[in-house]
């Protein structure tokens, strides 16, 4: 589950072109990971940055809300 994520674009980022994606996991603390993320274009130019903290959580959590449940 997304606790937070943060996107800082460098340059402008087109519809329509291609654009490489990495992300790796910087650390990880219990349930906690920490991802740090970059997106480049055809030429090699970075043109975003990210980082964000996500929670590991049971599928039962997104289940909560389901009106399934709640019959």
């Amino acid at each position: 589950m997304t606790r937070s994520l943060t996107v800082e674009y460098l340059r402008p980022v087109l519809l329509g072109v291609d654009h490489e994606f990495t992300a790796y996991v910087r650390t990880r603390a219990g349930r906690r990971l920490h991802v740090n993320a970059a997106a480049v274009d055809k030429d090699g130019r970075q043109v975003a940055t990210s980082h964000a903290t996500f929670v590991i959580v049971d599928v039962e959590h997104f289940e909560q809300g389901s009106s399934a449940k709640r019959s």
